[in-house]
């Protein structure tokens, strides 16, 4: 029997949290500016549907290219409709609401991954693109690490298979010598069917990393 050696994370909902969306970061900025509430509900609404027309003539989100390029669209719409003639408020919704800078830490995650990285090798699998992957240099968090696994990157996402074997491949493992930690039940159920062990995070119910601790003892 193979020996559990690695631990594979999620990020969002396990590791780290999103202080504020986009969408929200975008009309916090277009009130702090000076522009009506019904103006800024106005352009905001028309957002689903841009995305849907965006993606319709446009591949998928890979690359920081790719995601530069959708999100730069997006903020020129919103500030044409509010101020056509305002090429800085283009810029400043471009620049002011990408989020990264809006991804913290648990409480407890840094106390926690002190913890486990001199006993398990350590990997993240995360439905994401590049502006979260930057997160974990920003939070000083990617040394820990041994890959770092991002959705966008590899064409596919949880919880289909080939993710978790593309991930399985780039870190030499075997799906049982892995623990698979997610908030998503389909996600951790994908990853036992696969081999793994798997462990469902429930932070709506109370649970943080220290009973994911305890469940490896």
């Amino acid at each position: 029997m193979e020996k559990v050696d690695t631990i594979i994370f999620d990020a969002g909902g396990v590791l780290i949290y999103i202080e504020e969306t986009r969408d929200s970061i975008l009309r916090r900025l277009l009130k702090s500016s000076g522009y009506e509430e019904m103006t800024t509900t106005n352009a905001l609404s028309i957002l689903p549907e841009f995305d849907r027309e965006y993606f319709k003539h446009n591949d998928e989100i890979i690359n920081w290219k790719d995601e530069k390029e959708w999100w730069k669209r997006r903020c020129d719409k919103i500030a044409e409709i509010i101020d056509p003639n305002s090429e800085e408020l283009k810029d400043k919704l471009f620049c002011l609401a990408l989020d990264s800078f809006q991804y913290k830490l648990y409480e407890e995650t840094i106390e926690i991954l002190e913890i486990l990285k001199g006993k398990y090798e350590l990997v993240i699998l995360s439905n994401a693109t590049a502006t979260l992957d930057w997160c974990f240099d920003l939070l000083d968090i990617r040394k820990y690490f041994k890959a770092v696994i991002i959705s966008s990157y590899e064409k596919c996402v949880k919880p289909d298979v080939e993710i978790y074997k593309i991930t399985l491949k780039k870190i030499c493992r075997k799906p049982e010598q892995c623990i698979f930690i997610d908030d998503r039940r389909s996600n951790v159920e994908t990853a036992e069917k696969l081999g793994m062990k798997g462990f469902l995070l429930k932070r709506e119910k109370g649970e943080n990393l220290y009973t994911f601790i305890k469940a490896l003892e």
